[in-house]
Parts: C-alpha cells; sequence; structure tokens
C-alpha cells in the first residue's frame, strides 16, 4: 500500500505551554495533494517526537483552536485525534496506544498489504514482524477460506499483520496467531466462518497485561472474566508492570485479566473501588459480574507475588468484597480475636477452611 510522505497530529492546544511546531491547514492540504500522510494528536509530545526520529515520513501538528474550519472539514470531534492519510481522499484512524512505539508500528504496518505471502524463507522474519500476527495456513493457494481471511484482515488491517501461507496438500486449514513480545502461540482450527475468525482474531489479539482506554473497557468488563486493575501515574511504570506482571497474567488467563491503568488520566476510578487518591503504584480485583470490589492494601508493595498471593485469598474466601456485610462482619471478629489473643486465648477461628468460595 502506498503511504503518503507526512503524518499530521491535530488538535493540540498552543495555549497550553506545549512546544509543538504547530503546521498550518493550508500546509497539509497542500501535503495530501502531493500524495502525503497526516495524524492529528494533543498530549503526546514527547512520544510524538520519539517517533518522528525514526519516521521514515514526516510528521506534523494542527492546532484546531487555530484551525477550527480545517478540522472540522477533517472531522475531527474528539481530541486526540490521529489521522493517516494515505492518498487523496484515503484516510485511516488510529486507535492504539499513544506511545512511539505504537504510533511507529501503526505506520509500519499500513505500508503493508493487507495480506503478506509468507513461505518458509520469511515465516520467522514475518511472525516476529509486529506485536500481534496472523497467519492462515492453507493446503492451497485457491482454499475457499482465504477470501473470508481477507475481508477480516482488511477490517483489523490497521491494529494487526496478516499473512497466508501454503502449507501440503494434507494440511488442514488454520490460523496461527503469534505474540512476540509475549512469547505466546494460539491457534484455530475452525470453523473458519467469517463470525469464527473474527471473533478469534477479538480475542487473540488481547494482551496478557493490556492498558484499559474508553475504547477498550467495555470488552474487557463483558470478558466474563474478573479483573485485576493495577494502576500507576508514570508510563515508565506502567510498561515495568505489563513486563512483570505477564507470567502472572499468563498464569490465571482463563479467569482473570490483568490492566493496567493510568492513574492521571482515571483517577477518578481510586476510591470506586475502595482506593485511596494519593497512594500509588495501587491495585484492586474486580468482578463485573457481581459487582464486587476487592481493594489491595495500599501499604503493600504492588508486585507479581504478593498479587497472586492477594487472588488465592480471594478465591479461597479469605478475602471478602469491599463494602459487603461480610467483610463488616470479619472485622468486627477480627477485634475480637485481637481481644482475645490479649487474655490469652486460642486465636484460631473457623469458618475458611474447607470451604471453596467463586468470587472470582
Amino acid at each position: 500500500m502506498r503511504l503518503s510522505s507526512a503524518i499530521i497530529l491535530s488538535s493540540c492546544l498552543a495555549s497550553t505551554g506545549w512546544c509543538w511546531e504547530h503546521a498550518s491547514g493550508d500546509a497539509l492540504s497542500e501535503i495530501i495533494e502531493k500524495n502525503e500522510l497526516a495524524e492529528s494528536c494533543e498530549t503526546l509530545e514527547s512520544e510524538w517526537s520519539i517517533a518522528a526520529e525514526s519516521a521514515s515520513i514526516p510528521l506534523l501538528s494542527i492546532d484546531c483552536n487555530s484551525e477550527p474550519k480545517f478540522c472540522s472539514e477533517h472531522d475531527v470531534a474528539l481530541f486526540p485525534a490521529i489521522r493517516l492519510y494515505h492518498d487523496v481522499g484515503q484516510v485511516t484512524r488510529y486507535r492504539g496506544e499513544r506511545t512511539a512505539s505504537s504510533i511507529s508500528a501503526f505506520v509500519q504496518r499500513s505500508s503493508r498489504p493487507v495480506i503478506s505471502v509468507v513461505d518458509v524463507n520469511n515465516l520467522t522474519e514475518f511472525q516476529s514482524i509486529d506485536t500481534v500476527v496472523f497467519i492462515l495456513v492453507i493446503p492451497n493457494p485457491d482454499h475457499e477460506v482465504k477470501a473470508t481471511f481477507t475481508r477480516v484482515a482488511t477490517q483489523y488491517h490497521s491494529s494487526f499483520s496478516f499473512g497466508v501461507r501454503v502449507g501440503p496438500p494434507n494440511y488442514k486449514a488454520h490460523v496461527l496467531c503469534y505474540k512476540s513480545h509475549e512469547d505466546e502461540l494460539e491457534v484455530f482450527t475452525g470453523p473458519l466462518n467469517p463470525t469464527a475468525i473474527e471473533g478469534f482474531v477479538k480475542e487473540a489479539s488481547l494482551p496478557l497485561v493490556g492498558q484499559l482506554t474508553r475504547r477498550n473497557e467495555m470488552k474487557y468488563l463483558k470478558s466474563g472474566k474478573s479483573l485485576v486493575y493495577i494502576f500507576a501515574n508514570t508510563d515508565a511504570s506502567i510498561s515495568t508492570f505489563k513486563t512483570e506482571f505477564t507470567p502472572l497474567a499468563k498464569k490465571f488467563k482463563e479467569y482473570l485479566s490483568f490492566v493496567t491503568i493510568d492513574a492521571r488520566e482515571y483517577g477518578h476510578m481510586l476510591e470506586t473501588l475502595g482506593l485511596q487518591k494519593g497512594k500509588l503504584p495501587a491495585a484492586a480485583v474486580y468482578n463485573p459480574s457481581f459487582g464486587q470490589m476487592f481493594p489491595f492494601d495500599q501499604e503493600i508493595e504492588v508486585e507479581p507475588k504478593v498479587i497472586d498471593a492477594f487472588v488465592i485469598d480471594i478465591v479461597q474466601g479469605i478475602i471478602k468484597p469491599w463494602g459487603s456485610s461480610e467483610e463488616k462482619e470479619d472485622s468486627g471478629q477480627q477485634v475480637a480475636v485481637e481481644e482475645r489473643q490479649e487474655d490469652g486465648e486460642d486465636a484460631i477461628g473457623e469458618g475458611h477452611v474447607g470451604v471453596d468460595h467463586s468470587e472470582l
């Protein structure tokens, strides 16, 4: 696919003190007329600068306060908005994470064809060419599922990379999903109809440790799994947590979704989960099916081994949902236990041993 030669970042406000060097609407129009590429964004100056350093095309920004007519013509209603311009009239909207690596991957992905041809010579390279790669393996180049796979690939081409490989004649058609950053491989053998293939793409592409956004919030809430929320207020901390918690997320992937949350943007969620705003990092487990919240003690450091134990305690019923009558009863019992301990009485209670709970 041919891309134009510039990306334009729209809707960054000049009045906020950012050091953006905005282009004009006329400059963008001139670039588009020359088959150049555009994008828009607001609060990503450092990430944008990093992406620009390695980009093979120029990256530009537009201040929609100064260019309201131009932004309106390009349907920029919410900020930040990122646009990728291919040829005149052809635009792709970027909906990924607002990091330099994700933006760069988006541009590189868009420069490749919707379906790449994969064979023994380029298989190793292609399966790690993107964070998520799907490869359809078919017994012959004219297999009927190829057209179906191509339609799904066209729909998700801006988010993932897709390829087709022709295997031996006795191969059963199947789809492979490679996630190189997690060292994960998933196999889907059918049925290979549009709904099933799209469902596999959506499910398999979810990272073991994702990041909550307004776009994916409902996807997580409707997944049927409980959620482990990890709050942090720096990009470095969020990145570190994603890496550190991947093994634990893999261990519980059938039952739990691990999600990092940028507390700078979603700080309002802390108090609704029984957490204090001023103490970060923080963590909580949320069961959307029953509306149950389990805040993690903010005096304890958030790390995989203690969150592992925290989850097990919830499953075993040792930790009760925040605000529940059981939690309040347990609090009262704890006071009584401490009083008995002072009197020299046995502090070992009953009620949790051998009981199978399913809060998660």
